[in-house]
């Protein structure tokens, strides 16, 4: 009977074992495809890190600040481009609030390249100080610097 149940243990700690590892390889997973989207995912994923938790104005702007920057670096890299300038809007609609992301590249030939996107989620998602701001402010702009 007490092997039966050391086994039983044994098997449930492998579980949770085998389990960590495939959420750390997740993680190690969603880092990496964050690193090489484009800016509608990076929005998307963003705001789903919202759901859980109310943020303000200002964390969503820092959380939004790295994981552009390390888009923009990746993009630069990649496609050989050299990163102008962008801007992040955050505007009031409502029930709802919309972030978009304006990029502007220049190839290595002087031609302009522009990325964007946007999305919108439940003002929920925000901390009622926040949604008091939007609401007066109607759009918040943060230009957006080389990293």
């Amino acid at each position: 009977m007490a092997d039966e149940k050391d086994t039983a243990d044994n098997r449930s700690w492998a579980d949770i074992g085998e389990r960590a590892i495939r959420v750390g390889t997740d993680m190690a997973n969603v880092a990496r495809e964050l690193a090489t989207a484009d800016v509608d995912t990076i929005l998307r994923n963003l705001i789903d890190l919202l759901v859980p938790v109310q943020k303000s104005l200002e964390e969503l702007e820092n959380e939004c600040s790295s994981q552009v920057d390390s888009h923009i670096l990746d993009k630069e890299r990649k496609e050989n481009l050299k990163f102008a300038a962008g801007k992040f809007k955050i505007a009031w609609g409502g029930r709802k609030f919309r972030m978009s992301l304006e990029l502007y590249y220049q190839d290595h030939e002087g031609k302009w390249k522009k990325e964007e996107g946007s999305t919108e989620r439940s003002v929920r998602s925000l901390t009622e100080e926040s949604r008091r701001q939007l609401e007066e402010q109607k759009e918040r702009v943060r230009e957006i610097e080389h990293p």
